[in-house]
C-alpha cells in the first residue's frame, strides 16, 4: 500500500509539475537522475505505473461512483452500517491512540481510510447479492421448492446425554438410547401407542424428555432435523441419532402442509443466491463487471485497456 501511495504521489508531481524539469533529447521530462548519468523519464515511469498500479486506482474511483449511485436509496442504512462497524472496532481498544495505531498496523493511513474500505465492501456486498439473485432462474426455484421445502412438524424426543467427554461415557449413552428404543418397540408391539410409549420417559431423571411444538427445518442442529423430517407422522427413529448434545430418540407427531411456492419465492431466491456466492468466488467480479458494462465504461488509453482486460480475465477465471 505504501508503495502505491508513493507512486501515486510521484505521479501527481509529474502531472502537475514543480518548477523547471530537465528534459531528454527527445523532449521527455526527466524525473530522476543518478550520479552515473542514468535518467528516468516521466513517460517511462508512467508506462510502468499504468501496467502495475493504475487499474487498481481507476477502478476504485469508478466503482465507488457507480456503487454509490446504484444504492443511493440505501445511503442511510449504509451509513448506519459503517458507523456500527466503527463502534465495534473501537470497542476493542481502550484509548483513541490504541485504536489509531491498530488501524495503521492493519494498513490504513487514517480512520477515514478505514471507513472508506468498510463502505466500499458493504456496497460491493450489496451489489453481489443483487447480482446473484438475478442469476437465479424460476426453474432453480421450483426444483429447490420441490426437493428442499417441507412443511413444519411437531415431535417429541428423548435425549440421553453422556456423563463425560470420554469414549466410555459416549458408548454408555448410546447403549442407553438403544435400550429405550427396544423398550418402545416392545410397548408398541404389545398394543401401546407410540406417543404413550414415549411419554413413559417424561419423569425419567436419567434422560431429557421434550415436546417440540411446531418447528421448521433449520431450527435445530442438522443431524436432528434430518432425522425428524425424514420420518412419517407417528413414526420414530429406530436407531439413536447422535448430535453434539448426545443421543436422541425421536417421534414425529404432526406434519403441517408446506407453504405455497408463490409465498416462498423470494426466500428461496435469497437462499439460492447465497449458495451461488459461496460456491463461485468470481461472483463479485462478475457483478462489478456487469455494473460497469451497464454504465458503458470506456477506457481510451490502449495500455490501460489491455491492463484492464488482463485484470478482468484473471478475476473472472481465478477458480477455473
Amino acid at each position: 500500500m505504501k508503495k502505491k501511495i508513493l507512486l501515486l504521489a510521484t505521479l501527481t508531481l509529474l502531472l502537475t509539475g514543480c518548477g523547471q524539469t530537465p528534459k531528454l533529447k527527445n523532449g521527455e521530462e526527466v524525473l530522476v537522475e543518478l550520479s552515473d548519468g542514468t535518467k528516468y523519464s516521466v513517460d517511462e515511469i508512467w508506462k510502468e505505473f499504468k501496467e502495475d498500479y493504475a487499474i487498481d486506482i481507476i477502478l476504485k474511483k469508478i466503482d465507488t461512483k457507480l456503487l454509490e449511485e446504484e444504492f443511493k436509496d440505501s445511503k442511510s442504512d449504509i451509513d448506519e452500517y459503517v458507523k456500527a462497524m466503527e463502534t465495534n472496532m473501537r470497542a476493542n481498544y481502550e484509548t483513541e491512540e490504541q485504536f489509531l495505531n491498530a488501524l495503521q498496523y492493519y494498513g490504513y493511513s487514517s480512520l477515514e481510510d478505514y471507513l472508506d474500505m468498510v463502505r466500499a465492501n458493504r456496497l460491493r456486498t450489496l451489489l453481489t447479492n443483487e447480482f446473484a439473485k438475478s442469476q437465479v432462474t424460476d426453474k432453480e426455484i421450483e426444483k429447490y421448492y420441490k426437493e428442499e421445502i417441507v412443511g413444519d412438524i411437531e415431535a417429541v424426543h428423548i435425549l440421553v446425554t453422556p456423563s463425560g467427554t470420554d469414549k466410555e461415557s459416549d458408548t454408555k449413552a448410546k447403549e442407553k438410547a438403544t435400550e429405550i428404543i427396544n423398550a418402545i418397540k416392545k410397548d408398541i408391539k404389545s398394543g401401546t401407542s407410540a406417543i404413550d410409549a414415549f411419554n413413559k420417559y417424561k419423569d425419567d431423571d436419567d434422560v431429557k424428555f421434550e415436546e417440540l411444538k411446531r418447528f421448521t427445518k433449520g431450527d435445530n442442529v442438522t443431524e436432528f432435523d434430518d432425522a425428524a423430517f425424514a420420518l412419517k407422522t407417528n413414526q420414530y427413529t429406530t436407531s439413536p441419532i447422535k448430535t453434539s448434545y448426545g443421543y436422541h430418540v425421536i417421534l414425529k407427531t404432526k406434519e403441517y402442509e408446506k407453504e405455497k411456492l408463490d409465498d416462498m419465492k423470494d426466500e428461496i431466491k435469497t437462499t439460492l443466491a447465497e449458495e451461488k456466492i459461496e460456491n463461485d468466488s468470481t461472483m463479485q467480479a462478475q457483478a462489478l463487471n456487469d455494473l460497469r458494462k451497464k454504465n458503458n465504461i470506456k477506457i481510451n488509453d490502449k495500455d490501460l485497456e489491455r491492463a484492464y482486460n488482463k485484470y478482468m480475465n484473471y478475476q473472472l477465471n481465478q477458480d477455473k
